[in-house]
């Protein structure tokens, strides 16, 4: 008998978020197709147990090369108590970004789609997907910044959950492979403490691990078609490696087809979009013999449809994975993203995610959230939420 831990809100809702966006792992947010530049509304929250009615309203701003997004919130907890968990905070800035001239930028907020190399080491890295609520807090926030130096570009970034990373990457000047640039790069990951998080009963641990990485590509064709190969390690637990090509039409067409080489206990793209929602244990999970694989993914976004979709597809001597996303705009006046991942550790760890927004065409439009994690073939953590979201700009104009 499965065991489910589940949570259903219902009430008149804002659904927050996350900002995701196609990289090697296929995976879409509600934000990829449709965006309200301020927002708000009214929902049942949880945290740590307890539940509480909260109001928000909330905005983007621009100027210039500054962007601010905020909220403003308030709680009412339903125990009567006037006490709140830290996690709950009446101003919540969810993202602050500056660029300058394209030579130079940074970004706090959640971190999300954050790819370094080929992803070999850090693929589609989120901070913020785990937890046992919908709102953003600061454990699920970090810093990231680049900058372009003489032909030289350093990434970097750090979360509050003691995760840091950084490359450094350029191409090589005066030297060609038959006309073709070479790019190369070297990444390095650290997570000081690892993950120890109680999450609506099942606890998520991972210990605390270093990674190093080297990469080479060859832009044969642009972004349509980049030869790679890529070296990463794991402290105490092997390397991998791997080479393929990938490709991007116009964000359009993408698509990826990749070989790996993995020692016993190396675990390829380890840093990844589930990294802080899922437990691993690299004595049960990491191969425990060398193997190797193939990765393939395509995903496809017509300009003159409504949908956008994609597939990856994984295959290794000791399992098999399979990811998709799909979403669609303006169908029936439903706009709305599905997002289904299996992470390496196993085909019964998915990840299931869905949000569909109803557009009434007035001041309330309707949200409908799933999102289900599982940790074992039988054991999951499952979050509903249900209810309207408001547009501050439509709602004033009826006045």
């Amino acid at each position: 008998m499965n065991k489910v831990i589940s949570r259903f809100g219902m009430g008149l809702a804002i659904v927050g978020l996350c900002s995701m966006s196609v990289s090697a792992t296929i995976r879409y947010s509600l934000e990829d197709i449709e965006k309200e530049s301020a927002q708000g509304g009214l929902s049942i929250v949880q945290s740590n147990g307890r539940t509480f009615f909260k109001g928000s309203i909330g905005k983007d701003f621009k100027l210039g090369p500054l962007e601010v997004g905020g909220d403003l919130n308030l709680y009412l907890a339903t125990d009567g108590s006037s006490s709140y968990p830290s996690d709950l905070q009446l101003l919540t800035l969810r993202y602050v970004e500056y660029n300058h001239n394209n030579q130079a930028g940074i970004r706090y907020g959640r971190l999300s789609d954050v790819t370094y190399g080929y992803g070999l080491l850090m693929d589609s890295y989120d901070s913020g997907l785990g937890g046992d609520t919908t709102e953003f807090t600061l454990k699920k926030g970090g810093f990231k910044g680049y900058a372009s130096v003489m032909g030289v570009r350093a990434d970097a970034l750090g979360t509050f959950g003691n995760v840091f990373a950084g490359r450094l990457s350029t191409e090589i000047p005066d030297v060609t492979f038959f006309g073709t640039p070479i790019r190369v790069g070297i990444n390095a990951v650290k997570d000081q403490d690892g993950v120890n998080e109680s999450v609506n009963g099942t606890t998520i641990t991972r210990p605390e691990i270093t990674g190093y990485g080297a990469d080479l590509g060859l832009p044969f064709a642009g972004d349509f078609l980049t030869y790679y190969v890529e070296y990463a390690k794991l402290e105490n637990h092997g390397n991998g490696f791997s080479t393929g090509f990938k490709g991007d039409f116009f964000d359009i067409f993408k698509y990826r087809m990749e070989y790996q080489s993995l020692e016993s206990g190396f675990v390829p793209g380890y840093f990844s979009t589930a990294y802080e929602a899922t437990s691993f244990d690299f004595a049960t999970m990491a191969p425990s013999n060398a193997i190797s694989g193939f990765i393939g993914n395509l995903s496809l976004a017509l300009p003159s449809t409504p949908f956008k979709g994609g597939i990856q597809v994984e295959s290794y001597s000791d399992r098999s994975l399979l990811s998709a996303a799909i979403g669609w705009s303006k169908i029936n006046n439903t706009t709305g993203v599905i997002n289904y991942i299996q992470p390496f550790q196993a085909a019964s760890n998915p990840i299931l995610e869905s949000t569909v927004l109803y557009q009434t065409g007035g001041t309330f439009d309707y949200v409908v959230n799933l999102k289900r994690i599982y940790y074992s073939s039988n054991l999951f953590t499952e979050s509903y939420t249900v209810g309207l979201r408001f547009n501050p700009n439509k709602l004033f104009n009826i006045f």
